[in-house]
């Protein structure tokens, strides 16, 4: 199979929405990570602020004493200056935790947005990876009817051999040739239609008068290469007038059909 260097339209479509793709997850998961971060870093810092509730519960208390006549404003005073002091701590902290917030307020909108991306790509990528598919499969399909040609050539001369040498010698297995047909264009639009529209070649619908045709062919294509099937259809050699007690004429000499053999012509020597 062959190794396309150079992508198609189809190729170069569906390789950079798998880029987009991937960037895309890249942008996702890195949003998701930021807001983690962003998430975790809140959860150390408030865990790090001094815990004022029970000092707000001991507040309670002492505000409850005194409204039943109780004088706790001594203890009130104490309690108070720690309280002030540690909301004073929880107050210096409050900007730092504003910042993370707002972060992951401005990170969690861009996240939807990239994830419509990464849906309308991922969708768009069945479109694109079916028209590469069936642009290949036209390639493929065009390199696959030359190929059938071939072999269906072949397999004619084989056909024809083997009935020339009469007893089916070659003894062929199976049940004959079958090219299917696929439906792409590149292969539709090279058929010859003289066939069934659903092979490309099929050899069990053959009439007789086509294997006659096929012998004839390779009869034609042997005697190219100076090969006779039958010799009583060859020329006659030329005879030495010492033992046929005559001499041909030059214009009766013709070249027989391997390199440099020479016969004499029947036709012009039963003129003579």
């Amino acid at each position: 199979m062959k190794n396309e260097t150079t992508p198609n339209p189809e190729a170069t479509a569906v390789l950079e929405n798998q880029q987009a793709i991937a960037s895309t997850n890249a942008a996702i998961a890195t949003l998701e990570n930021a807001i983690s971060k962003c998430e975790s870093q809140i959860t150390q810092q408030q865990a790090a602020l001094p815990d004022v509730g029970p000092l707000l519960s001991q507040r309670a208390d002492l505000l409850a004493a005194m409204a039943i006549g109780e004088d706790k404003s001594a203890d009130m005073k104490k309690l108070d200056a720690k309280l002030e002091k540690l909301n004073a701590q929880r107050n210096d902290a409050a900007p730092a935790l504003d910042v993370l917030k707002q972060t992951i307020d401005g990170l969690s909108r861009r996240l939807p947005v990239a994830r419509a991306t990464l849906q309308s790509l991922q969708t768009q990528r069945s479109s694109l990876m079916r028209q590469f598919l069936l642009s290949r499969a036209e390639t493929i399909g065009a390199e696959y009817f030359e190929l059938a040609k071939k072999i269906v050539a072949n397999y004619k001369q084989l056909r024809a051999l083997d009935n020339l040498m009469q007893g089916s010698p070659l003894a062929m297995y199976g049940e004959g040739l079958n090219v299917p047909r696929f439906r792409l264009g590149s292969i539709s639009s090279l058929m010859d239609w003289t066939w069934a529209q659903e092979e490309v070649f099929k050899s069990r619908i053959l009439t007789q008068k086509e294997s006659d045709e096929w012998e004839r062919q390779e009869t034609a294509a042997l005697l190219e290469m100076g090969i006779v099937l039958k010799l009583d259809a060859m020329p006659l050699p030329v005879q030495s007038s010492a033992v046929a007690g005559v001499s041909a004429p030059a214009e009766g000499l013709v070249y027989g059909p391997f390199k440099g053999q020479r016969m004499v012509n029947p036709d012009l020597v039963s003129q003579r």
